[in-house]
């Protein structure tokens, strides 16, 4: 954990709980998807299925989860 306090969006990840397939319909900020991504809440699959790092993971196409 960041040790910091989250920021105000758990809605993001209530409604991700709701969608079919878990997916973040909406984040905020990358400032908070990265916090989400540092701590594991969140990730990131890259074109082969495999997880990507959380240093990396907003990098490159679509910038997000």
């Amino acid at each position: 954990m960041t040790g910091t306090p989250y920021p105000p969006a758990p809605k993001h990840l209530r409604a991700a709980c709701g969608h079919p397939d878990g997916h973040l319909t909406s984040f905020g900020s990358r400032a908070t998807l990265q916090v989400y991504l540092d701590d594991h809440l969140v990730y990131r699959n890259d074109a082969d299925s495999y997880r990507l790092p959380p240093a990396t993971a907003q990098d490159g196409p679509g910038g997000g989860p």
